[in-house]
């Protein structure tokens, strides 16, 4: 066999963005969109049209025609779809027709096929809403199985001039990872308070050769965070706010395989291999994490921090989440549905909560004069629930917030 069919025999393990062809022109935008991303990252496009079983079953000839006419229609669709995503990224897209409810069958492929790693929808102009799917996954992230995967929404109101100025996904993903290319993402999204699936981004990283460096600053000592599980790279935090230990404090925390291969540019006496020898002219990095060490650290934080650590380990991280959550629960069923401003969703929520009021000047005087701390975010109160938190807390935070809500 030569090295030509030997290259051709192996196996494509790029990702694939998947696309769902259908006739609404939201879609093709959609396709448009994503064969675009794929030239640029590296990636394929698979394309899904999903044939909805007919409801005529008792009329066998009538059931069969339909289908037929189903499926002479889906080729035409993916063949329009499959043109489009050619002329944007250079290569024929892989194209799927199967039969049965859309949701289930897009369930079914994403946990069939572990290289899916987005999911491209076009969100609907209509004054009925984005369109179902679009709907659903706004309300229930976990609507498309237990594989969660990154979902990218191209506004049906997009032109292609438009979408052509998006850089999306970076060039890097398509770089090896000699360049130490960094792609950076937040645990739980600090504006928004949404809990970002981390570990359904790690597959595109990994195959697009990215290093990943995780803030976690927001989760850690809030939300259970398993690095070595996602398969992170790097992860940095302090030790200010939900892991109690004060101002002063950060940290980096390195994989062990990836510690030992990156060579950090700020470096510091426990950097070094040989501190002691206080050899200046020829610096060798020390093994694993001690060379992203530096200098000798503040005294007073640290002792901050490691008392914190303490007290949370004494705990443990899924007590207190689950503490947590059920505090976020009872704050939200005493909150009008219209006052909320971040998500309330099981497994997709930290620990904080965005909270609308009418007038902010005198709710804050208000929660001032309770003893409630908070701070603001997009004009409305922000506020955290924690280890120390009852539901007696929460109940004095409902009592000052009725009046403004």
């Amino acid at each position: 066999m030569s090295a030509t069919e030997q290259l051709t025999d192996a196996p494509d393990e790029r990702i694939k963005f998947l696309v769902i062809a259908s006739e609404h022109p939201e879609a093709r935008l959609a396709a448009f969109f994503s064969g675009r991303r794929a030239k640029r990252s590296g990636a394929r496009v698979t394309l899904l049209h999903v044939l909805e079983p007919p409801e005529f079953g008792h009329w066998a000839t009538v059931a069969e025609t339909m289908r037929a006419e189903a499926q002479e229609n889906a080729e035409a669709v993916l063949h329009e779809f499959a043109a489009e995503v050619k002329a944007q990224s250079g290569e024929a897209p892989e194209e799927i027709i199967r039969e049965g409810r859309m949701v289930d069958e897009i369930k079914k492929l994403i946990e069939e096929d572990p290289l899916i790693a987005i999911l491209f929808l076009g969100a609907s102009t209509e004054s009925s809403g984005p369109g179902p799917l679009v709907s659903a996954l706004a309300h229930n992230p976990a609507y498309l199985g237990a594989r969660p995967i990154p979902v990218v929404v191209v506004p049906g109101s997009a032109t292609r001039d438009e979408l052509r100025k998006l850089r999306g996904l970076p060039r890097s993903l398509a770089l090896t990872r000699k360049t130490y290319a960094l792609s950076q993402m937040r645990a739980v999204l600090d504006m928004n308070l949404y809990s970002f699936p981390a570990a359904s981004l790690l597959p595109i990283l990994m195959h697009g050769r990215v290093y990943s460096i995780f803030d976690i600053a927001q989760a850690a000592g809030t939300v259970p965070v398993s690095l070595n599980q996602w398969g992170a790279d790097f992860a940095v935090g302090t030790s200010l706010k939900y892991l109690c230990g004060g101002t002063g404090a950060a940290y980096l925390w390195a994989a062990q395989d990836t510690a030992a291969k990156c060579e950090p540019m700020a470096v510091g006496w426990f950097s070094h291999a040989h501190p002691f020898a206080f050899d200046i002219h020829h610096f060798e990095y020390a093994d694993g994490a001690a060379r992203y060490t530096g200098g000798t650290p503040s005294v007073g934080p640290l002792a901050g921090a490691c008392a914190g650590h303490e007290i949370l380990n004494r705990h443990g991280a899924d007590a207190i989440y689950e503490h947590n959550q059920a505090l976020l629960t009872k704050l939200f069923n005493g909150l009008p549905e219209s006052a909320i401003a971040s998500t309330t969703l099981d497994g997709a929520r930290g620990s904080a909560a965005l909270i609308c009021v009418r007038d902010y000047d005198r709710a804050a005087a208000t929660l001032k004069e309770a003893g409630v701390s908070h701070d603001t975010r997009k004009g409305a109160v922000r506020i955290s629930v924690h280890l120390y938190n009852d539901e007696e807390d929460v109940d004095a935070l409902l009592d000052a917030l009725q009046p403004w809500v």
